[in-house]
């Protein structure tokens, strides 16, 4: 256990800093390991993908695939990266828009609770983080635990 806890200090390290071109860069070693070397949940992947998209050539669900583990391999850096933000790096990163945030503030204000749901096709650890100086109040994430 000690030796995850340190690993895992190491990569926050390492994430706090690295410029972000560097960053990207290790994200797609990531990949390549994750995708190529260690076929993390391959099997499964390729079977949903298969069902999803039955119209699609071999080529075709193995580039979806590949940039499926793109997405996994650049939120795990930006996890480890989010981990050491400052109030300035979350305007620098994240952009609020719309009225949303005007009106989850007003919810707040009233005394009233709000929840606030999103999709997982970015990263949502940095969208908490945004919240937590965008919004007034408390702010607290859920999440379910993947099985593999």
């Amino acid at each position: 256990m000690y030796l995850t806890y340190i690993f895992f200090r190491a990569m926050v390290l390492l994430a706090q800093i690295m410029p972000y071109s560097l960053l990207y860069w290790f994200s797609d070693i990531v990949t390549f390991f994750l995708y190529r070397i260690i076929g993390y949940r391959k099997n499964l992947i390729f079977s949903q993908l298969k069902k999803c998209f039955p119209e699609k050539s071999e080529s075709e669900i193995a580039k979806i695939a590949h940039d499926s583990y793109q997405n996994l391999s650049d939120l795990l850096v930006e996890t480890f990266k989010g981990m050491t933000f400052v109030e300035s790096d979350i305007y620098a990163r994240f952009r609020k828009k719309g009225e949303g945030w005007a009106q989850a503030n007003a919810v707040t204000a009233s005394g009233s609770t709000f929840i606030g749901t999103g999709a997982h096709i970015a990263n949502w650890e940095w969208a908490v983080l945004a919240m937590q100086v965008y919004l007034e109040g408390s702010v607290l994430g859920i999440y379910k635990p993947i099985q593999n």
